[in-house]
């Protein structure tokens, strides 16, 4: 190997390594910032390139452009096919370990076309990662999900299948014609000699027009990036903004370490470079693990490997007739036995064998009898046709009593082996939301939300209302405060105010330490979840063991974790937003962060229509409209929004009274939330009106920014209403007979007496002005 070549090698290292720190800096401040980095790579590459080796566009080119536009289409089209594989049901760890078949790929393409030939070791090498890509394939293929967002997609088997195949197919496309510019690139330099940073440039120069098609994107994260805390340079004596920073460092790195693979291109052949840039990849993620401390440590690998390593299940068939065996249960069903007669059979038996069997006088379980480390240990089992096969005191369900006994010998061997592991990651973690990896990238996020939230409360208003300019203090006690205050307001001077609602730092900057945004708050939706592949819990970051029902994830915004760290977890959700189809049946802190707005346009909708031409209308809100047009009227709200058309031509005011009623019915909380409803209930018992009123005035304090904005809205519409009684009938009492229900989250075993939640909304309809004012 010659100096040119080694000093390109350590620069693809060296760039590659330190390009990771920048990159991972940007992507935990702006995730979505891709488009930008990926940019202005180009464009200073391109830019560099035009001065240095174009000398401005009067050096002579070397390399003809028809063959440099081959040269871009082909990578072109492999960036397309790769990033196009993810919608046909290809999952990430596949895609990744799929790209790094370049290797065997470039081999083959090198024999067809070249010519080639290559020394045992590396066919040896090249064997050896195909195998392992051909194998997680295979498994892959096995296990093959729909990932189509699409609620009306098809997710069948046979579908999901074919999708997954063609998934493949692009990725294989994308592989061989890979290596195809590899060979091509090899062939130019062999017919026009080498010219590595000629090539550098005009294959980031001819693609800069196709970034017209994002430019929204890339401007939008721009921003984003000018607005990012600023950074003191030593050197220059003036600010940054901090991003900008990372961007730069980035750019240049990335410099450093593509010239270099292009420098390599013309010194090695296209294999070698290939296997360089592919163990590239892999010391970029070993330094990415050391340097942030990711939780993709060597303890992590180890419990994978244990679990792996775990004894497997082994049923022990049953030689006799059984004749009460039951449809759940296979040949490892060995009817009513005893504990002796069991110990009996479990004589020389291996770790991980096992039967089931009905133990004498036992009514509604049955007990499963196993080997583990030499002993034999007996547990309770339940079956229910809805959950499948169960331990009384865990959570998971299983499918099939084999893989409940899989994920029970897998606990037994990390108990055994990996005890002290377990405690030294668990210590590590801390358990620390704040530091977690779902907070590092959507902090940011958040911290949007919770800036739009401050834009739709007026803030400004609020602070030159209730705050003292002169000393920017606030009085705690002073019950005048607004119910909504943010954690972070932009004054000219800094100070803290805090009270047991609320907690306020009053600054010009938005530091990434500072705490959460207090005013969004929306709980995560979390249900068990069976995980293919590697998973780690987003909490603490630690491995998701077992085989099935290993932990959770939200349906809203997919944060996964363990079920103990779940109940840890702050309601902070960060909503994907992609998921979000019609408004029927959504949280309502989503639909206000979707739609930015503090009130639901179906809401101000039908209460704009209701004010209109139904407050003379008697038994308003008692009376429904016919149940097919309130059908009607939803689907159209849901798939046509507010350009909805509901004037009296198109539907009757009882069909928007009862459309109204409807999308309170069906949000997945109501406005009066669970954990609210005490203080609600309570403040009703006391004997004075005025009492009543002012607990009714602390207890709406209580709830979310989006349950309070609706609740203040609809109370004072229905007061409205009530004003009109003497024409509509609807006095403060009957209106609240008719949305006790809807508002009130009433627990189940209270619905059949509604007389304390009527009474509760009766006083919040008559004195909502009070109970709603800041005074």
């Amino acid at each position: 190997m010659n100096t040119k070549a080694a000093f390109a090698i350590f620069g693809v290292f060296a760039g590659c390594c330190s390009n990771v720190v920048f990159l991972e800096l940007l992507v935990k401040a702006d995730p979505g910032s891709g488009n930008l980095i990926t940019f202005l790579q180009f464009l200073f590459i391109a830019a560099h390139g035009f001065i240095f080796t174009s000398k401005f566009g009067t050096a002579k080119v070397h390399i003809g452009f028809k063959d440099y536009t081959i040269l871009v289409s082909m990578f072109f089209i492999v960036s397309v096919a790769n990033n196009y594989a993810f919608d046909f049901n290809v999952p990430m760890p596949l895609h990744m370990i799929f790209r790094a078949g370049s290797l065997i790929a470039n081999m083959i393409m090198g024999i067809i076309i070249l010519n080639k030939t290559y020394d045992f070791s590396k066919y040896l090498s090249v064997f050896m990662i195909t195998a392992g890509i051909v194998t997680c394939t295979i498994i892959s293929g096995s296990k093959v999900e729909s990932t189509q967002l699409n609620p009306e997609a098809d997710k069948s088997g046979f579908s999901a299948f074919f999708w997954w195949t063609v998934g493949i197919a692009l990725l294989t496309l994308a592989l061989f014609l890979s290596a195809r510019m590899g060979i091509y690139q090899e062939v130019l330099y062999k017919r026009y000699g080498k010219y590595p940073y000629e090539a550098l440039y005009f294959t980031h120069l001819l693609p800069l027009p196709g970034f017209i098609l994002i430019y929204k994107n890339i401007w939008d994260h721009m921003l984003i990036a000018n607005n990012s805390e600023p950074y003191n340079v030593p050197i220059l004596g003036t600010d940054i903004p901090i991003l900008w920073l990372y961007l730069i460092g980035n750019v240049l790195t990335q410099y450093l370490c593509i010239s270099s693979v292009y420098v390599l291109t013309t010194e090695c052949a296209s294999l070698t470079v290939t296997l360089v840039v592919t163990l590239r990849k892999f010391v970029s993620l070993l330094f990415s693990i050391v340097y942030f401390r990711n939780p993709f440590t060597i303890y992590h690998w180890i419990v994978l490997q244990l679990q792996l390593a775990a004894p497997k299940p082994k049923p022990i068939f049953c030689t006799t007739t059984v004749t009460d065996r039951p449809i759940f249960y296979g040949y490892e069903y060995h009817g009513e036995i005893n504990h002796k007669k069991t110990e009996e059979i479990f004589n020389n038996r291996e770790d991980g064998e096992f039967l089931v069997r009905k133990s004498p006088g036992s009514i509604d379980y049955y007990t499963l009898s196993l080997k583990f480390d030499g002993k034999t240990k007996h547990y309770k089992i339940y079956y229910n046709p809805s959950y499948g096969h169960f331990l009384k005191e865990d959570f998971k369900r299983f499918e099939t009593i084999q893989d409940l006994v899989a994920d029970g010998l897998v606990n037994f061997y990390l108990q055994k082996h990996a005890g002290n592991i377990i405690q030294e990651m668990l210590i590590k973690t801390k358990n620390s939301f704040q530091q977690s990896p779902y907070m590092t990238l959507n902090r940011r996020k958040l911290r949007a939300i919770s800036n739009e939230l401050r834009r739709s409360l007026k803030v400004q208003e609020i602070i030159d209302n209730n705050c003292n300019t002169s000393n920017s203090s606030v009085n705690i006690n002073d019950e005048s405060q607004p119910l909504l205050m943010p954690d972070v307001i932009e004054t000219s001077s800094s100070s803290a105010i805090s009270n047991n609602n609320f907690n306020i730092i009053a600054s010009n900057q938005d530091h990434e330490n500072e705490p959460l945004p207090m005013v969004y708050e929306k709980l995560h939706r979390f249900t068990i979840n069976n995980f293919k592949g590697l998973n780690f819990c987003e909490f603490c970051g630690n491995f998701l063991w077992g085989f099935s029902s290993q932990g959770v994830r939200c349906d809203d915004c997919g944060f996964v974790a363990h079920k103990k760290c779940s109940e840890c977890v702050p309601p902070k959700c960060v909503p994907d937003l992609k998921k979000i189809r019609g408004i029927f049946g959504i949280d309502l802190t989503t639909i206000v962060q979707v739609h930015k707005s503090q009130i639901p346009f179906v809401i101000t909708k039908c209460v704009q229509e209701v004010e209109k031409r139904g407050l003379q209308q008697e038994g308003i809100y008692r009376i429904s409209g016919f149940a097919d047009e309130v059908e009607s009227l939803k689907l159209a709200l849901d798939k046509e929004g507010e350009k909805t058309d509901m004037s009296e031509a198109s539907y009757s005011i009882n069909v928007i009274t009862g459309t109204l009623k409807l999308y309170l019915r069906l949000l997945p909380l109501p406005l009066v939330t669970f954990q609210a409803y005490p203080m609600f209930i309570a403040a009703t018992k006391e004997k004075l009106e005025s009492e009543i009123i002012q607990n009714l005035k602390e207890a709406v304090k209580t709830l979310p920014t989006a349950h309070y904005n609706c609740l203040k809205y609809i109370i004072t519409h229905l007061n409205r209403v009530a004003e009109h009684q003497a024409v509509n009938k609807m006095t403060e009492y009957n209106l609240a007979t008719v949305f006790a229900p809807t508002l009130i989250a009433t627990p189940p075993q209270q619905l059949t007496d509604m007389s304390e939640e009527i009474f509760l909304l009766s006083n919040m309809i008559k004195h909502c002005q009070i109970i709603f004012s800041s005074a």
